[in-house]
């Protein structure tokens, strides 16, 4: 089998530097520039601080987070162990936050959930655990393990009417009609306006302790017990 012969040509001559071949670079045209200094790559980058959002916010914490974060005995690891875990884990950075709004004049509604209810909490030490209140705040609390409390249903019509009008407009605040008996449908026989937080005001809304569907409390029951606030 025949290839076809391969055309070869002579190299082409690479031209001559300007001024011969012997001539210095021309260096003139286009000056050599420093390259910027970098930092030693043993050095973090430094960090811009964390600013609040500007937009309005519900958030607060609940009596008995701590249940959430130990491991499960049929008496619980002490009342101490777990009013300290609700305050180091939850409670005071939230109440660190709100007070860091509260120094920049940004809208912040706080509350404490206290709610013990045996069908999301059915060991007695439980109580107002860790995401406790979201069955009653999505409406899912009687899919539990036994029927809901009227006084359940009525905490959590009352919490789903606040968060709901927050959605709707969150400039406006949460507000709720009917705050008395807190039935399915509220009226315009009354009307609550959750107030803005303050520091040192009785504004933290407090949720189903005591047997009361929700009460204005000042925020030194938790954020007494926190340093450096």
């Amino acid at each position: 089998m025949g290839y076809p012969a391969l055309c070869l040509s002579p190299p082409a001559k690479s031209p001559q530097p300007r001024g011969g071949p012997l001539s210095e670079p021309d260096t003139h045209r286009f000056p050599a520039k420093p390259l910027p200094k970098q930092p030693p790559s043993n050095q973090p980058t430094p960090l811009t601080p964390p600013t609040p959002s500007p937009q309005p916010l519900i958030t607060g914490s609940n009596t008995n987070e701590g249940a959430g974060f130990v491991s499960f005995t049929p008496t619980g690891p002490g009342s101490s162990t777990l009013f300290n875990l609700t305050e180091s884990v939850i409670a005071c950075p939230v109440a660190q936050e709100v007070k860091n709004r509260n120094r920049v004049g940004l809208p912040t509604y706080r509350y404490q959930y206290a709610g013990n209810f045996s069908n999301i909490s059915p060991v007695s030490w439980f109580g107002a655990y860790h995401s406790a209140e979201l069955p009653l705040l999505f409406g899912t609390h009687s899919e539990y393990r036994g029927p809901s409390t009227q006084f359940e249903w009525d905490v959590s019509y009352a919490m789903e009417a606040l968060w709901l009008s927050f959605a709707e407009d969150p400039s406006r605040g949460p507000v709720r009609l009917a705050i008395g008996d807190a039935p399915a449908n509220p009226n315009n026989g009354s009307y609550f306006a959750w107030p803005q937080f303050e520091q040192g005001e009785d504004d933290m809304l407090l949720f189903a302790e005591g047997g009361t569907l929700m009460q204005l409390v000042g925020s030194g029951r938790i954020d007494d017990y926190c340093t450096g606030l």
